[in-house]
């Protein structure tokens, strides 16, 4: 018996999961809030953003351990001005931000040839904190407002 109320409970909380899955991948930029912070306050969603990493150079294969930089391009669009992040709150997989070539942590370039200045930054490749076989890598970071961002590859 009590198997079976269990599987009904996991029956149950299938809607809940497809109506999670239906937000997160939703084109309304808003991620699912966190069930709280550190001290148990609410935190506000994360607004989700475009990245792409290694821009204008078509490969996003990343091999944690390697040295060398990995750059990240955050992509503007009519809803987000990449313009707006706080640079040094970013982190790429645990790693973060290294300066560029030229003593910078961040440059503006249009990445994506649509217009828009999009926020192009490094992270140590190295320094990447990734399990084994993952296929997905997360940036995160704040918006000079003070708005939590992320962004997945």
């Amino acid at each position: 018996m009590r198997e079976y109320r269990a599987a009904e409970r996991g029956v149950r909380r299938l809607p809940r999961i497809l109506l999670f899955l239906v937000i997160l991948l939703s084109a309304g930029r808003k991620a699912p809030a966190l069930p709280g912070d550190a001290k148990g306050k609410a935190q506000s969603p994360a607004r989700v953003v475009r990245i792409q990493i290694f821009p204008g150079q078509g490969g996003d294969l990343v091999d944690a351990g390697v040295e060398g930089s990995i750059p990240v391009a955050l992509l503007s669009d009519a809803a987000f001005d990449a313009r707006d992040v706080d640079a040094e709150s970013l982190s790429f997989a645990g790693s973060s931000l290294l300066k560029m070539g030229n003593g910078a942590l961040q440059r503006l370039e249009d990445v994506n040839h649509d217009g828009r200045q999009d926020l192009v930054v490094a992270f140590s490749q190295q320094r990447l904190q990734l399990g084994r076989g993952a296929s997905r890598v997360t940036l995160a970071g704040r918006l000079q407002s003070g708005e939590a961002i992320v962004g997945h590859t």
